[in-house]
C-alpha cells in the first residue's frame, strides 16, 4: 500500500469519526433525553409528587382532611402522568412540564361517597448533561380536582 492509499483512507477514518461525532446531538435528541430524564424522576420520586398531590385535594374537599392517608395510598395506586414537549432553557437545561393526574374515593359522613379526580402540573427544570432534574416545583395555581365518574 502506497502512502497516499494510507493517507486517504486515514482522512476518511478521520471524516466518519467526526460525522458519528455529531451524532445524537441533534435538539430532537437532545429533547428526548430531557423528556428520557423527566420520565426517570417521576418514576423514581413518587413521594415528592404525593404530598403536593393530597394537599391540593385536601384544601378542596370539605373534611377530607381526616382522610389524607387514604388519599395518599389511592394516588399513589392510581397515578399516571402526561408530559410536555421539552423547552430549551440554556445549552443543556431543558423545561418539561409533567403532569400528575390521580382519583380518589371518598366517603365522608354526611357527603357520602363520592370520586374526584386530581391533576397537577409539576415545572422540571432537566440538565441533559447530567440526565437528571435539577429543580422541580408543583404549579399549585394550575392544579385541579373535581368530581368524576370513578372508572375501573
Amino acid at each position: 500500500m502506497t502512502i497516499s492509499r494510507i493517507a486517504v483512507i486515514l482522512v476518511c477514518l478521520l471524516v466518519i469519526a467526526l460525522m458519528g461525532s455529531g451524532c445524537g446531538d441533534s435538539e430532537a435528541d437532545r429533547k428526548a433525553q430531557a423528556l428520557t430524564a423527566a420520565r426517570a424522576w417521576t418514576a423514581t420520586e413518587p413521594e415528592k409528587v404525593i404530598t403536593p398531590m393530597v394537599s391540593l385535594v385536601t384544601s378542596a374537599i370539605p373534611g377530607s382532611s381526616l382522610f389524607s392517608g387514604v388519599i395518599a395510598e389511592q394516588i399513589t395506586d392510581q397515578l399516571t402522568w402526561d408530559f410536555s414537549d421539552p423547552s430549551k432553557v440554556s445549552d443543556n437545561m431543558y423545561t418539561v412540564v409533567a403532569t400528575a393526574s390521580a382519583q380518589a374515593t371518598l366517603d365522608i359522613p354526611l357527603v357520602g361517597k363520592k370520586t374526584y379526580g386530581a391533576s397537577l402540573p409539576f415545572n422540571l427544570q432537566v440538565d441533559i448533561g447530567t440526565g437528571t432534574v435539577a429543580q422541580w416545583s408543583p404549579n399549585l395555581a394550575e392544579g385541579s380536582i373535581g368530581e368524576i365518574q370513578p372508572t375501573q
